[in-house]
């Protein structure tokens, strides 16, 4: 349904879609929950193509955060600074594989009970980079109670993210589970821990649309990173659409379960 949705849309409005061509998708209703990009689409000599196979593709909420879209960053990446929060203790290895792109002495960790709600409101005011390794909730019936699970047992919840922390953060990544996504009222606003994160100053956010598995979170981050700094001329989506992309190659991980909840925003 939604391939032939698209086919028709491009075919209508008379659009040629180069390969390579950036898209970005505002959705609407049920279509927040859904990875677009999983989507086929007919290209000029009518065979069918995964979006994703040509093109990099990435969200807003609606047509205002457009003119939030990436500008070059002020410095280097490399010399950005990077926090990385972790509450999961299985995700350990994910500190170095994520971290050994950045200058050391800009990188800070914060695990085990120092991820607490106070200091990760304080540090996460200070760095440009914010990597969060926990777990999320969704809050169906009250969206902006859904929270992210710190140590202690703590929450980082949508209602604190966007009243008490004031991010300067270009990048914020959650590698939790289900983080864009979130109940949809009747005149379809989304209020999702993503979007709150957008609200509370960070430009981009990358999220997940299900449930992610553990070990393929650390290898997809290490991807990401791995492209994004190998120079200053590589944006944030085609690192997104790189990292992707490796993981299909890699028969572990090749199953769009595994890649596809991952969504810049």
């Amino acid at each position: 349904l939604l391939s032939g949705i698209l086919t028709t849309t491009f075919h209508d409005l008379e659009i040629e879609i180069t390969n390579d061509t950036k898209l970005c998708f505002i959705p609407h209703g049920v279509l927040h929950h859904i990875p677009v990009h999983l989507a086929f689409a007919e290209n000029n000599q009518t065979l069918n193509y995964n979006l994703l196979s040509k093109h990099r593709t990435f969200y807003i909420f609606n047509i205002s955060f457009l003119q939030t879209l990436e500008k070059p960053a002020a410095m280097k990446k490399k010399e950005l600074s990077f926090l990385s929060i972790n509450a999961i203790a299985q995700l350990e290895n994910i500190d170095k594989k994520t971290t050994q792109y950045f200058n050391p002495e800009k990188v800070k960790i914060i695990s085990g009970k120092q991820a607490g709600l106070h200091t990760t409101i304080e540090e996460s005011r200070k760095y440009d980079i914010i990597h969060f390794n926990c777990h999320g909730r969704v809050r169906g019936d009250i969206p902006e109670f859904s929270y992210l699970e710190l140590s202690n047992g703590e929450r980082l919840r949508a209602v604190d993210i966007i009243g008490r922390m004031d991010l300067k953060a270009d990048l914020v990544l959650l590698s939790a589970c289900n983080t864009a996504i979130t109940r949809i009222d009747s005149s379809e606003e989304m209020m999702a821990l993503a979007r709150a994160f957008i609200y509370a100053g960070a430009k981009t956010v990358i999220a997940s649309l299900w449930k992610v598995q553990l070990e393929f979170t650390a290898f997809f981050m290490e991807k990401y990173f791995e492209s994004w700094t190998s120079a200053d001329s590589v944006d944030k989506i085609t690192a997104l659409h790189y990292a992707q992309k490796q993981s299909q190659k890699d028969p572990r991980w090749s199953h769009a379960f595994y890649w596809a909840p991952f969504i810049l925003i």
